[in-house]
């Protein structure tokens, strides 16, 4: 391989038990950086060193395969679909060796289907196989190139950056890049950003990160929470909170006080000051349930599950003078709580068939498994003699039969 031309061609002798794989790559925008990668498929008891830039497309022409390699075979054949090769591959991961599993694994990671790699990803996610961080990285940069014709949904890149994440892969420019990735789709009437979920995850990777400047994490966190899609700035302000840097609380308590356009980010704010320190910022979280706007539930809806009693307590006063329109959210989210105090109002406002009752109910009945909830709901009911309480009971306490077809 000492010149252009004979990089990423490697041949493998062609006996009977071997494999020879010719790999044709197209040479143009070769980089400086770019990495050379060695590839070891294990064929039958030998070895075949294949180098490939990871910048650079990779196709396989193969012969004299054996059963061993029938599933590289037929990832490349168009007579399969996706879902037959993912079903063999499958058939014989049950049987193979870990080191045969990490080879077929690994070869599966070139699949041209963004379907077959995004299930490869998240089994590797799933068995923690670290050997195949490389592949991974490979795998997504090759994504990258005309993400929107070959990675629709960036389902491939958002299955790899999930599976990256429980690998402890540390690597700060990757996570950096992913940050600010974005990928334009058409729709009906105009185009949709489909990397949203892929720039939160990578947020979170990048705060998992120890080779990152506390500084240089602080700013990219704080440009992802001013992000034009609202569900990347929610994921901003989960990383900021897990990043638990001095100056993020700061930087929530701005964002929620400035407010935003979706409520749910400011809702991913009070739980993020709530998880750092809750007996802090509690009485901050709890101004907002004056508040007219969704701010009012969300922050009700953080107070109640952080379980901590002060949050239930100040929750529980704003439930006893809520308007009717506010009830059933405040309610719900006091009794997510599962404080003793929370739970007697609900019950109570049952057994005296109050208005509202019908949300009490439903406040109690994600926690009917506490401190016998599920029994002193049903005395409550039957004590108060509704017929509309009665049938609210059967809706949500009691197995419902499956609806027909």
């Amino acid at each position: 391989m000492n010149s252009s031309q004979d990089n990423g061609r490697a041949f493998c002798g062609s006996t009977t038990n071997e494999v020879r794989v010719t790999t044709l790559i197209a040479m143009n925008a070769i980089h400086p950086d770019d990495v050379l990668c060695l590839i070891q498929l294990h064929c039958s008891g030998s070895i075949l060193w294949m180098a490939n830039y990871n910048s650079l497309a990779l196709h396989y022409e193969a012969f004299h395969f054996k059963q061993s390699t029938l599933w590289l075979r037929m990832s490349r054949s168009r007579r399969t679909t996706p879902d037959q090769r993912l079903a063999l591959l499958r058939q014989r991961l049950k049987d193979l060796s870990p080191d045969t599993m990490i080879a077929d694994l690994r070869l599966a990671l070139w699949d041209e289907s963004n379907f077959v790699v995004a299930q490869v990803a998240k089994f590797v996610r799933e068995h923690t196989l670290s050997e195949l961080i490389p592949d991974l990285v490979s795998a997504y940069l090759r994504f990258l190139r005309d993400g929107a014709e070959c990675d629709k949904g960036c389902r491939a890149k958002l299955a790899i950056v999930e599976a990256l994440m429980p690998l402890d892969f540390e690597e700060p420019d990757f996570w950096l890049a992913g940050m600010k990735y974005r990928q334009q789709e058409p729709v009906w009437n105009g185009s949709i950003d489909t990397a949203i979920d892929v720039r939160g995850v990578c947020a979170f990777g990048l705060v998992r990160s120890r080779l990152v400047a506390p500084s240089d994490l602080l700013i990219a966190l704080t440009d992802l929470l001013a992000d034009s899609e609202f569900v990347a700035r929610a994921h901003a302000a989960r990383a900021i909170a897990a990043a638990g840097l001095p100056g993020c609380v700061a930087l929530l308590r701005l964002k929620a006080s400035l407010g935003d356009l979706n409520s749910e980010v400011s809702g991913a704010c009070f739980t993020g000051l709530l998880e750092l320190d809750a007996s802090r910022h509690v009485e901050f979280v709890a101004a907002f349930l004056q508040s007219h706007t969704d701010a009012a539930i969300e922050a009700a809806l953080a107070l109640g599950s952080s379980r901590n009693r002060e949050a239930a307590m100040l929750l529980l006063k704003a439930c006893q003078r809520c308007s009717s329109d506010r009830m059933e959210p405040f309610w719900i989210s006091l009794g997510l709580s599962r404080q003793p105090e929370a739970v007697e109002f609900l019950i109570s406002r049952i057994n005296t068939a109050s208005p509202g009752a019908v949300h009490a109910i439903r406040a109690l009945a994600p926690i009917r498994s506490y401190d016998n909830i599920a029994n002193r709901v049903l005395a409550a009911v039957q004590s108060s003699g509704s017929r509309e309480l009665a049938a609210a009971h059967r809706t949500e306490f009691l197995p419902q039969p499956d609806a027909p077809e």
